[in-house]
């Protein structure tokens, strides 16, 4: 029996977010599997303390950013205990660009070896390595040299999923900030990349943006970086 390849995090109560996102890929043929998530509000004083335990570099984390971070938990374990080599993932207020339904309903197109492949933009400037075209399409990746917020949406293999549970077992940060922030080691000896112009956001105006279809470039950059959106 095969794993889901298409996981979205939901709240019980987010009713509204989850007609959302189901309408969403309803649209695109797509049947999604629910994640539970939990909800960071119903944990008790000495789970908080033990999840988020006071560290020379921690940061103390608000029940919304506990909550997350264990509802990504969740999808990794899921992703780890399963069979599917690449697996989809979504929090349920996400917005899609039209062609979203070509990158995300068959993963042929990622390169081999890469394990972890950023769909999202939060509409700040990242700083890329060298750019690597996607068939038929403005589309590209590459690699990621720099910190980067939110996880919307990305593609991530089951070998990753696994390695991100043991790497970040303790949370000191929010899980987009402790995954990519290098101290952490969260994706050593992976490739992780980033598609851009990114084809996901959780702010329908992003999406409908120009930054969607186009990108920032500055000269200052080194080594043949480029900053991006």
């Amino acid at each position: 029996m095969h794993s889901p390849r298409h996981l979205y995090i939901n709240l019980d109560q987010a009713t509204g977010r989850r007609t959302h996102i189901e309408t969403i890929f309803e649209d695109l043929t797509i049947v999604p599997t629910r994640v539970p998530a939990i909800d960071g509000r119903k944990l008790d004083e000495p789970d908080y303390r033990k999840l988020n335990p006071p560290t020379p570099t921690y940061q103390p984390l608000t029940p919304g950013e506990i909550g997350c971070f264990l509802s990504h938990r969740r999808v990794w374990q899921m992703i780890a205990d399963g069979n599917e080599p690449m697996v989809a993932v979504f929090e349920d207020d996400v917005h899609l660009a039209q062609d979203a339904c070509k990158w995300i309903t068959n993963f042929d197109w990622v390169p081999k070896g890469v394990d972890f492949v950023k769909l999202d933009t939060h509409n700040q400037p990242v700083l890329l390595g060298t750019e690597t075209s996607l068939p038929d399409s403005h589309r590209r990746l590459s690699k990621i040299h720099s910190e980067v917020l939110n996880t919307a949406g990305y593609l991530i293999s089951r070998r990753c999923a696994a390695q991100l549970l043991q790497m970040l077992s303790v949370m000191e940060k929010p899980v987009d900030v402790q995954m990519f922030a290098p101290q952490y080691h969260a994706f050593q000896g992976m490739r992780v990349m980033q598609m851009w112009p990114a084809i996901c956001a959780q702010n329908d105006s992003v999406v409908q943006s120009a930054h969607f279809v186009t990108t920032l470039e500055s000269s200052s950059i080194r080594d043949s970086h480029h900053l991006r959106h």
